[in-house]
């Protein structure tokens, strides 16, 4: 009966029912691999939610702890001023130097270091750039709100002597004499502010004035995101009042989210508008929503302060970043998939071409044909097999992914509670500790107390740059180290150093051999390169004490690569690289020393390669001791 079926199939006929098994074959094939794309990319955007809202609790704990700290060193100057006898001479003076010292710490801590020239009173006539500084003013104000001292980078406006008690921050911190920190306002100048305070109560528990430090928004939340470029991922903060503090598109900036103008360019969009009355009762959240340029993925997540949500920071994703990554992996896959399907379409292409010249050739033979006919067939179901055996290894090459992607999701997580720990739990009490330290230093006169106090300052120093020094690691092995290049002086940076380490060094123990004498200029970021320095300098006086020192530096008109660069190499006479560690000297906790982490190093090394430079040390043949030398590119004159 086959026989006299196929026998009865016209050659067109049998190219229509092969061109139809295909079709078959293919619409199912599709549909398969469309299914389970769509599994994929649905499973892997619910651990994308779940990654951006841990992020973003990881964002709003930095800038919390970060908040704390500048409250914190508020609460030192108020001590200090409240301990002061500001009648007695000199005594005004002794106050503005140490609000000037937290003014430089703060922006060291969170910005770069500032020079001298940058802080500024009402005798300074300096005029330096303030776009990299994050906090920009520091001033006492009386029992009347009367500003009676500043301190303040050059080119903001002078305000001694105005009368800020009409600002909500000022008379809560009045009223209540708690620490505040503010709703967003517009300064004198235009910027748009949030201040944080600390008041100033007497002996006798009476209200004197307040602390306050400013802090411009853009720069401030720039430290943890990007705040610019609404094309990519973005960060958006509110303050309590739901007015945007920072936002790509700065006609938002000071608009209330909930306000007419906001409002009507998020068109009320209902889902984001809950979402953000959610985070702003105290509760995370995250939501996806469609907006005018593209589908959003949104996280929020509340700031306390003092025990109540104060500011609110949202991560902003299109999910189009979300998905691009991920298809590019299926499209390599429907490439592989898709050859192999055209090779088989090939394939019976050419068996049918072959079947038709059999079948006109051998039309008489009817045995014959049925027999080819059903050999046919036979190809054919094994087409289909192995087409399920295509979706067999696509299904198993998914489920590898989905392995790949949890092992990813899983070490991801791990670095961000790493850092979120290294951040809030080890960088949090430090300040406290170091600020209770000074205030009974400068209260105890007993020389065994001061003793144990200078012990505790130390240790307490120690142990913050153990968590910078980890924070650095984390953010060098993550990629996420970024440079603000600029160009300054290689020489004057090396003096300043010199200076900051003047108190351990005996007279005379460091030579200074600049060759040539003039300054040598490069483009680079100072707090990096000084942070560099610094390491090499604390290296070389742990290892010498009392030794000599040797700092020089040497340009040299063409390396390898044809540039000019300029080369900075330290020596000391102490006891040199233990044979066993020089080897591995710039790797991770490479030291044989109980003095330190072994992570000055390798940060310094991964720095200066960052630059482009090169970094590397050798014990000094001519005598005892170890020479360390890095070299950086000049800049362009």
């Amino acid at each position: 009966m086959n026989n006299g079926i196929f026998s009865s199939l016209s050659g067109r006929s049998m190219i229509l029912i092969a061109i139809a098994i295909i079709a078959v074959s293919y619409s199912l094939f599709f549909y398969f691999q469309g299914m389970a794309e769509d599994n994929f990319r649905a499973s892997l955007f619910q651990q994308q939610e779940q990654r951006q809202l841990d992020s973003t609790k990881a964002i709003a704990q930095h800038i919390e702890s970060d908040l704390d700290g500048i409250s914190s060193k508020m609460g030192l100057i108020a001590a200090r001023y409240n301990m002061a006898e500001t009648n007695l001479p000199g005594e005004e003076k002794k106050m503005r130097e140490f609000m000037e010292q937290v003014f430089t710490e703060l922006n060291v801590q969170r910005g770069r270091p500032l020079s001298n020239t940058e802080i500024t009173n009402d005798n300074a006539s300096s005029s330096p750039s303030t776009s990299s500084q994050l906090i920009d003013g520091i001033y006492i104000l009386d029992e009347n709100g009367i500003v009676t001292t500043d301190v303040r980078v050059e080119g903001v406006k002078n305000i001694e002597g105005q009368d800020l008690s009409a600002r909500q921050y000022v008379s809560d911190s009045a009223q209540y004499l708690l620490p505040q920190f503010s709703t967003g306002y517009v300064g004198s100048d235009g910027k748009f502010r949030i201040a944080a305070t600390y008041p100033i109560i007497g002996p006798d528990g009476v209200y004197k004035g307040l602390v306050a430090a400013t802090m411009p928004t853009d720069r401030f939340f720039q430290h943890y995101g990007n705040v610019y470029d609404i094309k990519s991922q973005y960060i958006v903060a509110l303050d309590i009042g739901s007015v945007q503090l920072v936002h790509p598109v700065p006609s938002l900036v000071g608009n209330p989210f909930f306000g007419e103008f906001t409002q009507n360019i998020t068109s009320h969009n209902d889902v984001l508008n809950s979402l953000v009355r959610k985070v702003m009762s105290g509760m995370p959240g995250y939501a996806i929503y469609s907006f005018v340029n593209g589908e959003r993925l949104t996280s929020g997540y509340p700031i306390y302060l003092g025990g109540q949500p104060t500011y609110f920071v949202f991560v902003i994703t299109p999910t189009s970043t979300i998905y691009s990554a991920v298809d590019h992996i299926l499209n390599a896959q429907r490439f592989q998939t898709f050859s192999v399907l055209a090779g088989t379409t090939v394939t019976i292409a050419a068996l049918i071409f072959l079947l038709v010249r059999w079948n006109r050739a051998l039309n008489k033979e009817v045995k014959l044909r049925t027999s080819e006919i059903t050999n046919s067939n036979q190809q054919l179901l094994n087409v289909n097999a192995r087409l399920e055996e295509s979706n067999k290894q696509l299904a198993f090459a998914n489920e590898r992914l989905l392995v790949v992607n949890d092992q990813l999701q899983q070490s991801e997580r791990a670095q961000k509670e790493f850092i979120n720990i290294a951040a809030h739990e080890l960088r949090t009490p430090i300040q406290p500790i170091l600020g209770l330290a000074e205030i009974l230093q400068a209260k105890n006169k007993d020389p065994e107390t001061k003793t144990m106090l200078d012990t505790i300052n130390r240790n307490a120093n120690r142990l913050e740059q153990l968590a910078t020094n980890i924070l650095d690691v984390t953010r060098i092995e993550s990629q996420s180290l970024k440079l603000r290049r600029d160009r300054f002086g290689i020489n004057d940076t090396l003096v300043q150093a010199i200076e900051d380490f003047r108190n351990q060094l005996h007279d005379n123990q460091i030579t200074l051999d600049f060759q040539p004498e003039k300054e040598v200029f490069v483009f680079a970021d100072k707090e990096r390169i000084y942070q560099v320095i610094h390491n090499l300098l604390s290296n070389a006086i742990k290892f010498a004490p009392g030794g000599k020192i040797v700092v020089q530096t040497n340009v040299q008109d063409g390396n390898q690569r044809g540039r000019s660069e300029v080369v900075v190499t330290m020596s000391d006479n102490g006891s040199g690289i233990d044979q066993e560690v020089l080897p591995k000297l710039f790797t991770r906790f490479a030291t044989k020393s109980e003095q330190g982490t072994g992570l000055g190093l390798y940060i310094s090394k991964s720095i200066i390669g960052a630059h482009d430079g090169k970094i590397w040390a050798e014990n000094n043949n001519k005598g005892k001791g170890a020479i360390f030398h890095f070299s950086l590119p000049l800049a362009d004159k």
